[in-house]
């Protein structure tokens, strides 16, 4: 029998000169993998970067202006205000002077007395002020009165954390030098003399012992939490318990040049009004002057201070989250961000939704209690998951 064979009968079809075989599967993951590798890395940054500016304090100043924008009532701040004394030769103080000024003061509601001016030291003046600073005493008024520095005097310590960083000289931040110690149980303050540089208010001494002393005006803008630790950062930055970071140098806190002026009485109109208080006339404007007050009490030439005082306890007055709660939401944000990679996009956004939510309720609720929110992480993390929903690309099930 005779066979026949077709040629290229039994050889395989060949492919088209241009067709291409499709990619593993393993290759096409690698594109978007990429992509949402990148997106975690920057995201995380993002939301770490904006909460240290937050936990610095550096976004403060735009921060206490949103409840004036949102129409919120922030709480009542303590006011300044500046109690004169006579002084110098030309109307010379009386020495019951001070006595009286403080028990009239021991009468009202002030929440802290600041004393810069010269005591009695013996006589019936001497008896009178230290039966009033006992009256102060027992109605939980805190009086503080500077004294001048002289090398028996025991002053009170500031709880004082300083942090250098690496390659940075202490050198170039040196305290003003104190005469005297600052023992654990010291409760002593003094009161600076004006600082050599112009718009400079010392707050800060050192002693001979290593020791930081605070002055008259640190006890002022420490009101209400003397003992709340408060960071100098490089020897340039001072950071506060509420996380306001004001510039610092020279042993002083730079002032503004607008400075913000004190409410001022003079020392014989507050006695005739506290005199005429006592006979029954009521005057509720000149009670709620001093109604949780911080009263400096001293001659005319601390008026330059006070103001200073008075604008700083301004510049630091509204309050924030607490570190350890900033800490928490961080970490909260930071998860919110790892959610919104690894979630599929439905479940990404109902996070971000509920997220949202409960961030806005919370900022709403902080501003009414008068603590300004972490808004500035909050919002990043908000920002990166939508843009995640919107751009990052979910990889084809295995």
């Amino acid at each position: 029998m005779a066979l026949y064979f077709l040629k290229g009968e039994g050889d395989p079809p060949k492919d088209p000169p241009f067709a291409q075989k499709p990619p593993p599967e393993h290759e096409d993951r690698k594109p978007a993998a990429r992509v949402r590798t990148i997106f975690l890395v920057v995201g995380l940054t993002a939301v770490l970067l904006a909460s240290l500016i937050q936990a610095l304090g550096l976004a403060l100043p735009w921060e206490s202006r949103l409840p004036e924008l949102l129409a919120i009532p922030s709480p009542v701040q303590s006011r300044t205000v500046f109690l004169t004394m006579p002084e110098g030769t030309v109307e010379a103080p009386d020495p019951m002077d001070v006595p009286l000024v403080l028990r009239g003061l021991s009468m009202l509601h002030p929440s802290m007395i600041l004393l810069a001016s010269e005591q009695p030291a013996s006589g019936d003046s001497a008896q009178l002020l230290k039966g009033v600073k006992d009256q102060l005493r027992e109605k939980g008024i805190p009086l503080t009165v500077a004294v001048p520095p002289s090398a028996e005097s025991p002053w009170r310590p500031v709880p004082l954390c300083r942090y250098f960083p690496p390659g940075w000289s202490e050198w170039l931040e040196s305290l003003p030098s104190l005469p005297g110690r600052a023992p654990a149980e010291g409760t002593l303050r003094y009161l600076p003399a004006p600082s050599g540089e112009p718009g400079i208010l010392p707050i800060l001494s050192c002693t001979s012992s290593g020791e930081i002393a605070g002055s008259l005006w640190w006890e002022g803008l420490m009101q209400g939490q003397p003992n709340a630790p408060v960071w100098l950062l490089a020897g340039r930055l001072l950071l506060f318990p509420n996380h306001a970071v004001l510039p610092f140098a020279k042993g002083g806190l730079f002032i503004p040049h607008v400075l913000s002026l004190p409410r001022s009485v003079m020392s014989d109109d507050f006695l005739l009004k506290m005199e005429e208080r006592e006979r029954g006339s009521l005057s509720p404007d000149f009670d709620s002057l001093w109604e949780r007050a911080v009263v400096v009490v001293g001659p005319r030439s601390l008026l330059p201070m006070t103001s200073a005082l008075a604008t700083l306890r301004k510049m630091t007055a509204p309050g924030a989250f607490s570190l350890i709660w900033q800490a928490g939401i961080m970490l909260l944000l930071m998860a919110h961000v790892v959610a919104v990679v690894a979630m599929p996009r439905r479940k990404a956004f109902l996070l971000t939704a509920a997220l949202l939510v409960a961030g806005t309720s919370g900022c709403w609720w902080s501003l009414r209690q008068g603590i300004l929110p972490p808004i500035l992480p909050w919002g990043v993390a908000l920002s990166v998951g939508i843009t995640g929903i919107l751009t990052t690309r979910r990889c084809p099930a295995r």
